[in-house]
């Protein structure tokens, strides 16, 4: 079975794989990481997200994504694209 790596693990493996060369940044997410702080599934990451689930999380940022893609379509595209 795959590894399940929650946001603020994929970030932090992420930048080191990439040589991120962002120290104080890769030291702050090692940080939130060590606190069990691990991003939306955890309930906290960077954020605090409260009480809310993950599921009512996901939910919200998807009715955004939707609502962002119904406005853009309806601006259409830029002029000379």
């Amino acid at each position: 079975m795959a590894e399940q790596l929650t946001g603020a693990e994929w970030l932090a493996r992420s930048l080191a794989a990439n040589g991120a060369s962002h120290v104080f940044f890769i030291d702050a997410l090692d940080r939130l990481i060590a606190e069990g702080r691990t991003g939306v599934m955890s309930g906290k990451g960077y954020f605090d997200w409260g009480d809310r689930s993950p599921e009512e999380l996901f939910r919200a940022r998807d009715r955004k994504l939707l609502a962002l893609k119904q406005a853009l379509r309806k601006i259409g595209p830029m002029e000379g694209t």
